[in-house]
């Protein structure tokens, strides 16, 4: 019905009985393009989406959005100071926005680049359900 591509068709026509119950779901995101990709992430993936989605989302600029939910790293741009001092700020502020997901442990090997008015961070994803690798262009 949709023009869409499934990498797993066995996970695709998994029944909830075979999903376990405290393994998060998300509709699949392309990280380079922001679309959906039609098909659903489980696990350390779905994670990986909802940590996207966080950093992506500017914090405490939408109403229907709870103020805990987002990132202020757009604050950082601009901003005249060391590169060191910007990934150690910038990384705080990622932390801090993915506090709020029961499913992240840590984050590790983190990476912040300035270009010119875009920022790149990079990082590890430790989740309960394994690693997966972050970038994320604001």
């Amino acid at each position: 019905m949709f023009p869409y591509e499934y990498d797993d068709e066995e996970e695709l026509n998994a029944t909830s009985e075979e999903i376990e119950e405290d393994e998060p779901v998300e509709f699949g995101v392309d990280f380079e393009t922001g679309k959906l990709t039609g098909g659903k992430v489980r696990g350390s993936k779905a994670v990986a989406v909802w940590a996207w989605n966080a950093l992506k989302t500017y914090r405490y600029n939408f109403e229907s959005m709870p103020w805990e939910y987002g990132c202020s790293l757009m604050d950082l741009i601009g901003l005249a100071m060391s590169p060191m001092e910007m990934n150690a700020r910038s990384e705080s502020l990622v932390r801090e926005a993915l506090s709020g997901s029961p499913y992240i442990e840590d984050i590790k090997d983190y990476e912040c680049k300035i270009e010119n008015d875009k920022m790149t961070v990079s990082f590890t994803l430790v989740t309960a359900f394994g690693e997966e690798d972050m970038n994320v262009s604001i």
